[in-house]
């Protein structure tokens, strides 16, 4: 399908195409994991999400079950949404499920996949997702656009205006770890 950007895939989700499989990996877990549930939100309606949304962990799950899942049409609602997180724990069964639901996907199925690639890692699932699926790259950020992501994100997610010089100095003292910065930017804002 087709590799975005991760504003691209925010403008792809305000447009909702009627049945995707949404791939998003990379080594930073804070902004994947935050594009998963921005993907989630945009499809699940709040009224029947006990029906129509279900996640799994890549370890965790059989390819059976997951293959009765992603069978499984939405009940009272346009979308059924599943989220299977840290693929990279999937059997090569499951991982064969997954390429065949991504290769052609039912309209009203949203499948929303995270994982870490391993590094040198040589196993295909990886690529064919790339390929099929609408795929993000959340590499981890680096150093030196650490103070402007925290400008952003201070100003967009916690309404604070937050100087350069400032958040320099909060990505010297905390580290690069996004979620911790962010929660921290969280209790600056309270």
């Amino acid at each position: 399908m087709a590799r975005l950007t991760y504003p691209k895939l925010l403008k792809l989700i305000e447009r909702r195409p009627p049945g995707a499989v949404f791939f998003l990996y990379g080594d930073e877990e804070y902004l994947r994991e935050e594009a998963a549930t921005r993907v989630i939100d945009a499809y699940v309606e709040a009224s029947t999400r006990d029906f129509n949304f279900d996640h799994l962990y890549g370890s965790d799950v059989t390819a059976e079950h997951l293959a009765s899942l992603l069978a499984t049409p939405p009940m009272m609602a346009e979308y059924r949404v599943i989220a299977l997180r840290d693929a990279q724990g999937l059997s090569n069964r499951a991982r064969e499920v997954v390429e065949a639901v991504s290769a052609q996907v039912p309209a009203g199925l949203i499948l929303v996949v995270t994982a870490a690639i391993p590094q040198a890692s040589k196993a295909k699932f990886y690529s064919n997702l790339q390929k099929s699926a609408v795929s993000v790259e959340f590499a981890s950020v680096d150093a030196m656009d650490l103070p402007g992501w925290l400008v952003t994100h201070a100003r967009d997610a916690n309404g604070l205006d937050l100087e350069i010089d400032a958040a320099r100095a909060l990505a010297s003292a905390i580290g690069s770890q996004l979620g911790v910065l962010a929660s921290e930017l969280e209790k600056l804002a309270s």
